[in-house]
């Protein structure tokens, strides 16, 4: 009813089993150093999550959700290759003329991990084991921005930034996202 009748409420489920999925694997490279494999693993898992938006006309269109799955070595729906357990989104475009989009987005993933294969020695045997364990990897966040404008029919001109607050973390175990990212470029339809 009038301004509010832009809300809206998602509710999401669903049971995943990703079958020969290549996940990054943290293996011992020599007596100090490891380095990332990819191996072929099975994981199935939940997630649950939901999602609340606002539309005013079209001037404002915002959206936050949430997506939880618990993540265990072999269990864990797949959120990405860091396998966070907890995603956090929020983005809201506006257009404040007919042709001009700026879009402000938030991305926040919480308990992250990375398998990684630890060397043991069994005394037993005499000789060392390899046993996997999940690694936390922590949590990370990210802010962008970008704008569009519609310059024809067929032409349009963008710009976008991301990790706008510079910070640095591992997308996976020893492999770092960028820092701070600048994109511009035009798009042309026929």
């Amino acid at each position: 009813i009038g301004p509010f009748s832009g809300f809206y409420a998602n509710i999401l489920a669903g049971y995943g089993i990703f079958k020969d999925m290549p996940l990054p694997l943290i293996t011992p490279y020599d007596l100090d150093d490891y380095c990332t494999t990819y191996e072929p693993s099975e994981i199935k898992g939940w997630k649950a999550g939901f999602e609340l938006g606002y539309r005013y006309n079209s001037l404002v269109d915002a959206r936050l959700g949430l997506t939880y799955s618990p993540q265990e070595l072999d269990k864990g729906y797949f959120l990405g290759l860091d396998r966070a357990k907890c995603v956090a989104d929020f983005n809201v475009t506006i257009t404040p003329i007919e042709k001009l989009k700026v879009n402000l987005g938030y991305q926040l993933r919480a308990k992250r991990s990375s398998a990684k294969s630890i060397n043991v020695n069994d005394p037993a045997a005499s000789n060392q084991i390899s046993t996997v364990n999940l690694y936390d990897i922590g949590t990370v966040s990210n802010l962008s921005l970008g704008a569009s404008y519609q310059v024809t029919k067929m032409l349009s001109v963008f710009a976008s930034g991301s990790n706008l607050l510079g910070k640095k973390w591992d997308n996976y175990y020893s492999l770092g996202a960028q820092g701070f990212t600048l994109m511009a470029g035009a798009s042309l339809v026929f």
